[in-house]
């Protein structure tokens, strides 16, 4: 399967604002992201492998959530399409996103890890 990579976006000023500047939080918040979305999104290809759809959407919906703490784009886009269409989409259809979502993983990691950095 080839996928045309896609820039990987967030929303620094988003997430201040949410959490109200607080930087710690921020931090605290960008390593668990961090440190659990790999795991992850190994449950969501596991998920797809074994055909589970209900895994599927469940794994899809945590990733979109802790995606969203940032608005990293498009992890976001790709697990709600996977969250909220999950029993309407083909086999094929559910295999390719899932390969974006694992295409773009390091890459979203990279982003927010570089956000973080620039803050005080």
């Amino acid at each position: 399967m080839r996928s045309v990579m896609v820039p990987v976006k967030l929303d620094l000023n988003l997430t201040l604002t949410n959490l109200e500047n607080d930087y710690d939080l921020i931090r605290a918040l960008s390593a668990v992201v961090i440190e659990d979305l790999p795991a992850l999104i190994r449950s969501l290809s596991e998920a797809f492998d074994s055909d589970d759809r209900d895994e599927i959407r469940l794994h899809a919906h945590t990733i979109k959530g802790l995606a969203s703490n940032f608005s990293v784009e498009p992890l976001m886009r790709f697990t709600g399409i996977l969250e909220r269409d999950y029993k309407a989409l083909s086999r094929r259809e559910i295999g390719a996103l899932v390969f974006e979502v694992e295409s773009i993983q390091e890459a979203t990691i990279c982003a927010i890890r570089q956000a973080v950095e620039t803050l005080p």
